[in-house]
């Protein structure tokens, strides 16, 4: 008699993590939402020129092309998906990244007043959240 079985073994998937899923998507749409916000800009067709090569461009301009396209978005959008896909393979962020993001969002209200970073302390949350509520992390 043999010791081993003759049915196939089963493939276990791993159970998503909702709570670093929403992050991602929270996170996503803080995203999507600053670009729609700001997509009609006055300021785009100057930067688009190319004055910010160059020394005629403004402290104004500068400051304004930081805060929009110069700014958080790109790699906002990248973090998100990240998370996404991290948190539907069911793993979650490493433990640094729910406070320091909250701190960052938390900091830019102080320096700016209430804006819409306020709107960060969500994903933050969600990821300290997560890391709370136990098991894997991702894979430094």
């Amino acid at each position: 008699m043999s010791t081993t079985t003759d049915t196939p073994a089963l493939r276990t998937r791993p159970r998503p993590d909702r709570l670093t899923t929403a992050a991602g998507r929270s996170l996503l749409a803080i995203c999507a939402l600053h670009t729609l916000a700001f997509s009609l800009h006055p300021y785009w067709a100057d930067w688009l020129a190319g004055p910010l090569r160059t020394t005629e461009a403004s402290l104004d301009e500068a400051a304004q092309f930081l805060g929009l396209p110069g700014g958080f978005v790109l790699p906002g959008i990248l973090l998100a998906l990240l998370l996404i896909r991290l948190g539907r393979q069911g793993g979650r962020a490493l433990a640094a990244f729910g406070p320091v993001l909250g701190l960052w969002a938390l900091g830019c209200v102080w320096i700016l007043g209430p804006s819409g970073f306020l709107f960060v302390l969500v994903p933050a949350a969600l990821l300290v959240l997560a890391r709370l509520k136990g098991g894997p992390a991702a894979a430094a």
